[in-house]
């Protein structure tokens, strides 16, 4: 109890967040100053997935694991930018009295000052660069192997490269030497008048490359007379860009649209005055079940639902994950043209509980209501108020 007291004293003196969650990635503890660093709408709820309440965590499922094996020791991930300042995440292994394992993650605060001093070392470094490459020949050399660099003259032609762009377009350097730069990178803004662009490349494989293009004038006598032209892969940020834009709309468990992808479905099939039919379902005792069995096995029953829903609905209807233990249905059907299928799905728990393991078959059931457009209600928020209403209801009787 002192040991944790110190902690939480530690960590709010420093201004330094931590979440405790395990390999489930399911959120055990937090201090307060955790809410600093997750966006308003999210809900900080015991037993949450933390990739839904910290976006940083995506894409780090490899690395975790390998933490987990005690194959590194720490995960370190340096200026996460949340909410107007900037931190340093840390995860590490913690290894509680009864031998469990447990993930921490540290959002360590960094300051204003702190910030600035590490920008100013970047652009020092970035002068230095250029005032010493044509000097340097091993700093030239370094710069050969890590990014691609060409210089250009006022009308774009290519006068001097790298090795690096001739390894990457695969080409002798007198093929590309003399060229214009748009010969092989694409990009709005042919005259360079911003110093940093995006550009975009093919490679050999045809693959779509993505760069952050720094433009550096080189001067003489105080007229620019050439650019040099740093270009650095960025095609990474775009995989996270569509992770994403995948995550806003779809249950990264399950892979079933989310509340969100449900909502603007109801709006778009409300605002054409297209009927339809919602069912909203809610599992029975979810909690305990994942207390009795493990979050693991919860996790197996939610997408043991939603593949049997799945499984029963046409290639029209829309079935998405709505809350921790929540499920919907949108048919695009009238209402007394599903009273078969709304029999079948009532009966899901009776005819295929889950078998979690040899000797282990969970049982569960759930609530189900409906509520129908336009005959219930005339918009979205209507019609789910009214769903949550009967549901409130059902659980009642």
């Amino acid at each position: 109890m002192i040991l944790d007291t110190i902690n939480r004293l530690i960590c709010q003196k420093h201004k330094t967040s931590f979440m405790l969650f395990d390999k489930n990635f399911k959120l055990l503890d937090f201090n307060e100053l955790l809410k600093d660093i997750v966006d308003d709408e999210v809900s900080l709820t015991f037993g949450e997935d933390i990739r839904e309440i910290v976006w940083s965590f995506i894409g780090l499922e490899e690395e975790l694991l390998a933490l987990f094996r005690n194959e590194k020791k720490l995960i370190h991930i340096p200026m996460i930018l949340k909410n107007d300042h900037y931190y340093d995440l840390d995860i590490e292994i913690l290894e509680t009295q009864e031998g469990e394992k447990l993930f921490i993650a540290y959002f360590i605060y960094k300051s204003k000052n702190s910030i600035e001093y590490i920008e100013m070392i970047k652009e020092i470094n970035k002068k230095t660069l250029i005032n010493e490459t044509s000097k340097d020949q091993e700093r030239q050399m370094l710069l050969n192997k890590e990014l691609i660099s060409f210089t250009v003259d006022l009308d774009g032609i290519i006068v001097a490269l790298n090795d690096a762009l001739a390894y990457f377009l695969h080409l002798e350097k007198d093929k590309i030497q003399g060229s214009h730069f748009s010969t092989f990178f694409q990009t709005r803004n042919l005259l360079l008048e911003d110093k940093n662009i995006i550009f975009t490349a093919k490679n050999p494989a045809n693959k779509v490359i993505y760069f952050n293009a720094t433009v550096l004038p080189l001067t003489k006598n105080g007229k620019i007379y050439e650019n040099m032209i740093i270009c650095q892969d960025i095609s990474y940020l775009q995989e996270v860009k569509k992770k994403l834009e995948y995550v806003s709309e779809f249950d990264t468990l399950t892979a079933l649209p989310n509340k969100n992808y449900l909502l603007q479905e109801i709006d778009r099939h409300s605002m054409v005055h297209k009927s339809f039919v919602i069912a909203y379902i809610d599992i029975k005792n979810f909690t305990e079940i994942n207390k009795e069995y493990g979050f693991h096995a919860g996790d197996m029953l939610l997408k043991h639902i939603a593949k049997l829903l799945e499984d029963m609905m046409r290639v029209e209807d829309i079935v998405a994950r709505i809350g921790s233990n929540q499920f919907a249905v949108l048919f695009q059907i009238s209402y007394k043209n599903l009273l078969s299928t709304l029999e079948r799905i009532k009966h899901i728990p009776l005819n295929t509980p889950l078998i979690y393991s040899k000797e282990d078959k969970i049982d569960f059931s759930f609530y189900m209501v409906t509520a129908q457009y336009p005959e219930e209600a005339e918009n979205t928020q209507a019609i789910m108020e009214i769903l949550e209403k009967k549901m409130l209801r059902e659980k009642v009787q």
